[in-house]
């Protein structure tokens, strides 16, 4: 964790880093939770969710040169800092679903039992959809596509759905308050 730290400081540079930004991200995109990024982890972390957009980023060959181009650079730190920006507001979220759940005396059960309307042990797509609609949001496709990739984000098994466990650990503060 502390080199991950390091080396995010050391490439974005202090005017867009913070230690529990770094936490964060690193606590999401550690899947197997060995305190460790590994290859597998970081493509998660850098590939895009599209399959094409995917396939294009991991088929290419590397260049002669090793090094990143300028434009490659610049787009890689606004990634990062996207990453590190979207990481607080959630923890930000977090906080407040707890600081209500202490309010209201509602448990992440409870929550979860209201999504998995199947009692199927997991939260999918269709879950999740199904509520949306039901709360006359909306259904388009746009819809489905951004549900996906709020599964995928949440999802540390790769099965398409979301666990109770997978669950809990997104509403729990990770930064003390």
């Amino acid at each position: 964790m502390a080199e991950f730290s390091e080396s995010l400081y050391s490439y974005i540079g202090n005017r867009f880093y913070d230690r529990d930004q770094s936490y964060l991200i690193f606590k999401r995109y550690d899947a197997d939770m060995d305190g460790r990024i590994s290859y597998r982890e970081w493509c998660r972390f850098i590939t895009p969710s599209d399959r094409v957009l995917a396939s294009l980023l991991l088929g290419r060959t590397p260049p002669a040169s090793s090094r990143l181009s300028q434009d490659t650079q610049e787009v890689f730190k606004r990634l990062i800092r996207a990453h590190l920006n979207l990481e607080q507001a959630q923890e930000y979220l977090r906080q407040r679903a707890a600081r209500t759940r202490g309010q209201n005396s509602w448990t992440m059960q409870e929550v979860f039992e209201a999504l998995d309307m199947e009692r199927k042990g997991s939260i999918t797509v269709y879950d999740l959809e199904r509520l949306i609609i039901e709360q006359k949001r909306g259904g388009s496709r746009s819809l489905v596509d951004e549900i996906e990739l709020l599964i995928n984000m949440y999802d540390r098994t790769g099965f398409h759905k979301i666990c109770y466990i997978d669950f809990q650990n997104e509403l729990i503060p990770r930064l003390q308050s």
